[in-house]
């Protein structure tokens, strides 16, 4: 079974550009519907769990938001693992959209499960 955990930074990666993919906005810079911002659509709260930096920088600056989704990436795979779970990219995925309680606890929404299919559909597609 596949293990994000025991993989390189460029599996990270890939499945990052996945998720971007996934993800996809046109201006990064402009608010989403909750507030969201950036390539990777961070909320106000997960940017600040990972920087200090001012979340308006968030969706201006793409190595700085790359390196936070790095950054919340393995929170992700941490907390998968704490659990005792197999930190597996439809989970990371599940976890990236519905946020790693509801995942954990099996109450992602439908809509979250949707997107996780989509991120691991192009991470299989994604050359290595």
């Amino acid at each position: 079974m596949f293990d994000l955990a025991r993989q390189s930074i460029g599996t990270e990666l890939k499945l990052l550009s996945a998720i971007r993919t996934v993800e996809a906005v046109k201006h990064p810079a402009r608010p989403g519907p909750a507030g969201e911002l950036g390539y990777f659509r961070f909320r106000e709260k997960t940017w600040r769990q990972h920087t200090a930096e001012p979340f308006a920088r968030c969706g201006r600056n793409p190595s700085l938001e790359l390196e936070i989704a790095v950054k919340h990436l393995r929170w992700i795979v941490a907390g998968l693992v704490a659990a005792d779970r197999v930190p597996t990219p439809a989970l990371i995925a599940t976890a990236w959209n519905a946020g790693l309680e509801a995942t954990l606890l099996g109450r992602a929404p439908a809509p979250a499960r949707d997107y996780a299919q989509r991120v691991v559909n192009l991470f299989a597609e994604a050359k290595p």
